[in-house]
C-alpha cells in the first residue's frame, strides 16, 4: 500500500487494538511519504504496527497513545518525525530524522484535526513545531511494481475516505477495498 499526503488520526481502541493507525501484516509491504499519523490509540504501534517491509518519508508520526507510536523494523527513508521510537528500529538522525524515546519523546506541536485547507481534515504545525522545515522537497514519487496508489486517506471514527489512483496504464477495473478494523 502507498500512503501519500494523508492524515491518520483517532483510530484504534485502547487495550483491544494493535497498530491503531496502521497494522501493516507479515507478507504486506508499506510505503508512506507526506503523512501525518497522530492521535491513535492501541495496545502495541499505536501509530504504526509493522510486521511486514514498511518505508517511511516526510512522515510525522507521534502523540499516538501511551506515546507507543511505532513498533517492528522500519526503513527510514529520511526526514521523519517519530515521537518515541522505542519498539522500533530503521530510524536514524544522519537520514534527517528527527527521533524521540520514551525518555524524550518528541512533542510536534500540532493542533486539533480540522479544515486547514486542502480537501481532507489535517493537523497543522503550530509556531516552535520541530516539523517545520524539517522534511525533504524531494521524495519518492513512484513505487515500481505498485498498481494502485492512496493518494488521500483520512481515516476517523465517524468516517473513512478513500482516494486511489491508478497508475497501472491497464484498462479500467472495478475493485474493493477491504477495511478490516480488528486486524490480527
Amino acid at each position: 500500500m502507498i500512503l501519500r499526503n494523508s492524515t491518520l488520526s483517532g483510530n484504534g481502541e485502547s487495550g483491544t487494538t494493535v497498530g491503531g493507525g496502521i497494522y501493516n501484516g507479515a507478507f504486506s509491504t508499506l510505503y508512506i511519504d507526506n503523512s501525518t499519523i497522530v492521535e491513535n490509540d492501541g495496545s502495541e504501534g499505536a501509530g504504526i504496527l509493522n510486521l511486514g517491509s514498511a518505508k517511511l518519508t516526510n512522515t510525522l508520526v507521534a502523540l499516538n497513545q501511551g506515546n507507543k507510536d511505532v513498533s517492528g523494523d522500519f526503513d527510514s527513508e529520511g526526514y521523519n518525525l517519530i515521537g518515541n521510537e522505542n519498539g522500533a528500529t530503521g530510524f536514524s538522525e544522519d537520514a534527517g530524522d528527527q527521533v524521540g524515546t520514551s525518555g524524550a519523546v518528541i512533542d510536534p506541536l500540532i493542533g486539533d484535526l480540522g479544515d486547514h485547507g486542502g480537501t481532507t481534515l489535517t493537523h497543522a504545525l503550530l509556531s516552535g513545531s520541530p516539523a517545520i522545515d524539517a522534511g525533504n522537497r524531494i521524495s519518492p514519487s513512484t513505487y515500481s511494481g505498485m498498481i494502485l496508489e492512496l493518494d488521500q486517506f483520512v481515516l476517523k471514527a465517524e468516517e473513512t475516505q478513500i482516494f486511489v489512483k491508478d497508475t497501472s496504464g491497464l484498462p479500467d477495473t472495478p475493485f474493493n477495498i477491504l477495511i478490516d478494523p480488528t486486524p490480527g
